[in-house]
């Protein structure tokens, strides 16, 4: 069992810290608390386009450069932004990234107020926005826009925006240090920000939803909503109850009538004599959702507004009983379990907690004849047993009681090593290697560990699931596409039970990357 390290508690500082989001002086790192921040959504059946409104005033006596480092998922494009003081509106230009790095740079050394959105390449799912030169005493509205693929969530669409985000591991020539800031700039920052008294920024939500028939559900799981539909129910505005402090993910789920039908979208550049063309479908590649709850819906004319409603896996009737005796024929390989877990610090409290009860709902649930293996990785990483196992009554309860004692006492999030350990054992003859690899994400070399996913994608099927708020969707989502695995994000238990039975359906179907 690992030791605590000293690196812990700097962990769990940062990681508080980190939650509080707040624009920094970058000159002396003390926070500028955001006034508001708005997101409107527009939701065309599976595409979102939306702006986010942030609402910024220095207070300094003299003008600044700022940073702001914020949550994005990965599936939104940024396609423009603008500024906009006293009188003046500034537009973005989008350009190769060095260019307008050096641009930017060049602007406010002029002394012209400047802004600046960039990705990092080694982190795809933080967006930083710069503003130099902000002039004293000036208010600045900065507004983002966005184009957005919605993703699938307990069979409906799902629209998310991220409110938190994990502050990302790195070591630097052995030095732990993590992204945005070195932890004992955080600690400044952080002290700062509460000396003032300052009351966290909230933010608002204001969603306009179009579907092509008629809603069948809309709702929020950790949000109070307001929601307005239309008589014939093909439209619906959903609006927070009250601005709130953001503390975790928000997301709004739908589903309509056709959801199933096929559709093609089709759309025709302004500047570029291109067109664009999208095939959207939704499948149901697990087992079949209840019919008997969707049916009753639709035909009572009603929206599904709960937010404890799961559309379950439906039992085999006597009728499917021909077509599963053929997919067991079909799926008689025996499959190698290897789950590797983080417990890096930053999964500390809920998240380890979250991911303890993941694993050993998975280790209750495998099937006979599978054999198994548990990896936990920090800055090091551990195996539980010297290689994979029968997976029998004496195998399983050793490893349930080992995992009962996990921790977030292990260091940095270095994913890689325990990985590459895992590849150079080639699954046993008949075997096919499933790899479920539950983190938080905190990494910031994303790219790298996705490399080597799709490196050994030939003979292991990589599944990743974001464990907690604010879980890295760069790493999950690139890590399953790369393996040709599946995805989650679990933010608390009540979602365990769906999603290990969903995930477990997923692997008797061909190796393929499924949402």
């Amino acid at each position: 069992m690992a030791e605590p390290m000293e690196v812990d508690s700097a962990w769990k500082e940062a990681a508080e810290l980190c939650t509080k989001q707040y624009l920094l002086n970058k000159t002396t790192q003390e926070p500028i608390p955001l006034k508001s921040i708005v997101f409107n959504v527009d939701i065309h059946h599976s595409i979102a386009r939306f702006e986010v409104v942030q609402q910024y005033k220095n207070q300094e006596s003299n003008p600044i450069e700022t940073e702001y480092i914020f949550p994005m998922d990965v599936r939104a494009a940024l396609y423009k932004m603008t500024a906009k003081y006293d009188d003046v509106e500034m537009e973005s230009q989008i350009m190769e990234r060095k260019k307008a790095i050096k641009k930017y740079e060049y602007a406010i050394s002029a002394g012209r107020i400047a802004a600046k959105v960039d990705y990092d390449p080694g982190d795809q799912d933080l967006v930083t926005l710069n503003i130099g030169n902000l002039p004293a005493g000036t208010d600045i509205e900065i507004k983002m826009h966005f184009d957005y693929a919605l993703t699938i969530d307990d069979l409906s669409w799902c629209f998310n925006i991220p409110t938190r985000f994990t502050p990302r591991y790195v070591m630097i020539k052995d030095r732990l240090r993590v992204i945005p800031h070195d932890i004992s700039d955080l600690s400044t920052a952080g002290q700062a920000y509460v000396s003032k008294n300052e009351k966290p920024y909230t933010w608002d939500v204001n969603t306009r939803i179009v579907t092509p028939s008629p809603l069948t559900r809309l709702m929020s799981r950790y949000h109070d909503i307001k929601p307005s539909i239309s008589e014939d129910r093909k439209e619906a505005t959903v609006k927070l109850s009250q601005p709130v402090v953001p503390y975790r993910d928000f997301s709004i789920l739908f589903r309509d009538a056709e959801l199933n039908k096929p559709k093609v979208y089709v759309q025709k550049s302004e500047s570029h004599s291109e067109v664009a063309y999208m095939l959207s479908f939704f499948y149901d590649q697990a087992s079949q959702p209840s019919r008997q709850l969707i049916s009753k819906l639709e035909c009572e004319n009603q929206v599904d507004s709960t937010n404890d409603t799961v559309y379950d896996i439906e039992e085999a009737s006597d009728d499917d009983e021909g077509e599963e005796q053929k997919d067991q024929e079909t799926n008689s390989m025996v499959n190698e379990f290897v789950f590797v877990i983080d417990r890096s610090g930053s999964m500390y409290g809920d998240r380890i907690a979250l991911a303890r009860e993941t694993l050993q709902l998975f280790l209750h649930s495998l099937p006979d004849g599978s054999l198994f293996n548990v990896v936990s990785f920090g800055s090091k990483y551990e195996m539980l047993f010297d290689r994979s196992v029968e997976y029998n009554d004496e195998n399983m309860n050793k490893a349930i009681l080992e995992v009962a004692d996990f921790d977030a006492n292990m260091g940095g999030t270095e994913i890689l090593a325990p990985l590459t350990k895992v590849y150079e054992e080639k699954p046993a003859k008949g075997c096919r290697r499933q790899i479920f690899l539950l983190t938080d994400g905190a990494v910031w070399d994303a790219s790298s560990v996705i490399a080597a996913v799709r490196a050994n994608q030939a003979l292991n099927t990589v599944h990743s699931f974001g464990i907690g708020d604010g879980a890295s969707r760069a790493l999950v989502v690139g890590t399953a596409k790369a393996g040709k695995g599946s995805m989650f994000f679990v933010a608390d238990s009540g979602d365990l039970e769906s999603v290990v039975v969903e995930a477990l359906d997923k692997i008797s179907k061909p190796p393929a990357y499924i949402e």
